[in-house]
């Protein structure tokens, strides 16, 4: 009976290391306590300030405290060594930069007394403060739920106490459960997050347990150098660390106690990680939530990620950060991340920077060297989408890619959204450039590239899955094609159709069969093809993209094709503005497609062009003609351009080459009651020609000519020297 009376009720382990500043309020606070017996056990980490000075003076005061000195070792080294010293009847853990209030362990003890000690810990509310604590600065918060208090709970039969605070200086917790069980905190470096995996042991190995609603532990939240405040780069990841280590303990475990225990893991592993991504800073949170989506995907592909205990919104969280971590991040916090690159993206816009970029881009050139494909993207006022299409690259499987974008010039946020993904993202190139045009942007990014082979993705399209560039590259290697593509999709109001497929098997085709112009983004090209054949996009901003599409299946002569999507096209009604500019280009791009098809024999691509004139963009060119000469012009080369014995070759309804005028120039010089006066300046044109060549033959004209050469041109060189010699 003397031996148990001697017993401390309660020992008080306090790891301490460098806080000096707030020490003696810990200890004062826990010296006072209205339970008396009880013995308290400081544990000095290797302090380099006057804590353990602090200690030593305590000790002097009061023989309960037991003085532990040693090295650094971190906070979970500390906790073991007070736990093995430790002879009290229950264990509590106070941190040194808090306190408690008075009648802590006597309440406590009390509620272990009334239950016959057979609560393997009891855990209390706590009172969270700033500065001193007045009570203007405290904040009480809860440990559970109001029906979960005061009562005796086993913790496998009541999943909802594993939703308690996360916080261990709460309760007190008995010796024998402690020990018998093993029960210790992970030895890692530093103070941080430790306390996560003693929490999950206590609760793991817990069979009774109750929690009270009463408030002792005074919380301190506005310590700077803390380890949840103070967020260097170690700070900020080693929480990783911590529940991986948890991760490992549970897999140690028997099969049916993983079932029990992984959705409890789940849950409070994916609180624990996206609480601290809220806290840490700005600078870190990209690659935090990349390794979280790492690290949860790990989990998911372990078949140990199990969300029964997580709430809807908690799920949707989880899900979107392991689908997209940066989309997510846009999401979420897209105004701060904003605020944030505003300086930056100016820095960007000048040609310094811009040199400071491709500088950057020579020093990743060996991991270039191994690249297969190069997405080539040209970006204008495209923030929408944007994210989205960047992620449907970023995802794919065939890892051995890089992502040049260009952004042309962007007045929107296109180019902070870049930003942030080149920062995540080592594969990711950005350039800035004033507006010039995709096209442009496109043989910029031409001439940079690396890969084997070379795809084109427009900013508000996207990947339909992430096997699409493993596919093509895998397909275009084994066949050794030039050119690789399959079918395209297209989003419209949120619906995907495919019902346009053009390939319903696998296998190459001749160009000379198939003669298309359009949906040069669902391919991949070769880059040597592209680069000898000098097949670049012409400087055009409307209709750039089928001349370049058809040069290059011209120099290939045929291309491989799969029968999979390849591609989603995000249909967008009004997409283009309309000007006197867009026309021209628009006639120009046109007028090309009708020269190639022309020099290369080929009446279906010949006639299709014709058609883009005559059906497809005609009331475009004749609603935006407001009198330009330009687009008069542009429209005569057009009609020059076209062969009607190719058209007639495809056409249904042969067309008469004799009558034969395009419809929009017709249309337009009727407009301007043009027609009569043309017909009168080539007449007028073809008499002066007349006129011309009658005189330029004549004897009179040979003679002038002969003596203007021979006397009149060198004498008035002469005298134009002299005048300048003067």
């Amino acid at each position: 009976m003397k031996k148990e009376e001697q017993m401390p009720q309660i020992s008080v382990v306090v790891p301490i290391y460098n806080v000096e500043e707030y020490l003696e309020e810990c200890l004062g606070s826990i010296c006072k306590q209205t339970l008396s017996n009880i013995e308290i056990i400081c544990v000095n980490d290797g302090s380099t300030d006057n804590s353990l000075k602090i200690i030593q003076k305590y000790a002097k005061r009061d023989k309960r405290i037991v003085v532990i000195d040693g090295p650094n070792g971190g906070y979970g080294s500390a906790i073991n060594k007070g736990f093995r010293a430790a002879k009290g009847q229950y264990i509590s853990i106070i941190e040194s930069d808090d306190f408690i209030l008075p009648t802590m362990y006597e309440e406590l003890f009390r509620v272990a007394e009334e239950n016959d000690h057979v609560l393997d810990f009891i855990k209390s509310d706590m009172i969270m403060f700033y500065g001193d604590g007045k009570a203007g600065d405290r904040t009480v918060i809860p440990v559970t739920k109001p029906e979960m208090y005061n009562r005796v709970l086993i913790p496998l039969e009541e999943p909802e106490v594993f939703r308690a605070n996360m916080n261990n200086s709460t309760g007190i917790y008995k010796t024998e459960f402690i020990k018998e069980n093993s029960i210790n905190a992970h030895e890692s470096k530093g103070a941080a997050f430790q306390d996560n995996g003693l929490w999950f042991k206590f609760f793991y190995y817990a069979e009774r347990i109750m929690f009270i609603n009463q408030a002792f532990l005074m919380y301190r939240m506005d310590r700077e150098d803390s380890s949840t405040n103070c967020m260097s780069y170690e700070n900020a990841f080693c929480i990783f660390n911590e529940w991986e280590y948890i991760y490992k303990f549970i897999k140690s475990k028997e099969k049916w106690k993983q079932d029990k225990y992984l959705p409890v893991y789940t849950l409070r592993c994916f609180s624990s990680l996206f609480y601290h991504y809220t806290r840490i800073l700005d600078d870190y949170r990209i690659m935090y939530l990349k390794k979280m989506s790492g690290f949860l995907n790990n989990m998911k592909e372990d078949n140990s990620l199990k969300c029964d205990y997580l709430l809807p919104y908690q799920s949707k969280n989880l899900l979107e950060i392991i689908n997209d971590p940066i989309l997510f991040f846009y999401n979420n916090y897209k105004k701060d991340l904003f605020v944030k690159y505003e300086k930056e993206i100016q820095k960007k816009r000048n040609s310094l920077n811009n040199l400071l970029a491709i500088s950057n881009y020579v020093e990743k050139e060996c991991a270039r060297d191994m690249c297969k494909i190069t997405v080539i993207v040209p970006v204008y006022n495209a923030e929408k989408d944007l994210q989205e299409c960047i992620s449907s690259i970023t995802s794919q499987t065939l890892k051995e890619i890089e992502i040049i974008c260009i952004d042309d010039g962007s007045t929107d946020n296109s180019l902070s959204i870049l930003l942030l993904n080149q920062e995540v993202d080592r594969r990711i190139f950005v350039i800035t450039q004033d507006n010039q045009g995709a096209g442009n942007a496109r043989n910029r990014g031409m001439r940079l590239a690396k890969g084997k082979y070379i795809a084109f993705m427009d900013p508000d399209d996207y990947y339909p899955n992430e096997n699409v560039l493993e596919k093509l590259y895998e397909n275009a290697v084994r066949e050794n094609a030039q050119i690789c593509g399959g079918n395209i999709a297209t989003l419209e109001n949120g619906d995907i159709k495919t019902d346009n497929n053009e390939y319903l098997g696998n296998g190459f085709i001749s160009y000379k069969e198939y003669q298309g112009d359009y949906g040069y983004t669902k391919y991949i090209y070769r880059t040597e093809l592209l680069r000898e054949n000098t097949i670049e996009f012409p400087d055009l901003r409307r209709f750039q993209d089928p001349p370049f599409f058809i040069k290059a299946m011209i120099a290939a002569k045929e291309f491989y094709v799969i029968q999979d999507v390849t591609y989603v096209y995000r249909f967008v009604p009004s997409h283009v503005v309309w000007n006197e500019k867009n026309v021209l280009d628009l006639i120009k791009g046109i007028t090309e497609c009708l020269q190639i098809s022309k020099d290369n024999n080929l009446p279906q691509l010949h006639f299709t062009s014709f058609l883009r004139l005559e059906q497809s963009f005609y009331s475009r060119i004749v609603e935006n003609y407001n009198g330009e000469t330009s687009i008069v012009r542009a429209l005569f080369d057009a009609e020059r351009a076209i062969d009607i014995s190719l058209i007639n070759q495809v056409a249904k309804n042969k067309i008469c080459e004799d009558k034969f005028e395009l419809k929009a120039l017709t249309n337009i010089l009727k407009l301007d009651g043009l027609k009569e006066k043309v017909k009168r300046l080539e007449k007028d044109n073809e008499e002066i020609l007349l006129k011309y060549q009658e005189i330029s033959e004549s004897p009179s004209y040979r003679i002038v000519k002969y003596l203007a050469d021979k006397i009149y041109h060198p004498i008035k060189r002469i005298v134009k020297k002299k005048k300048a010699a003067k």
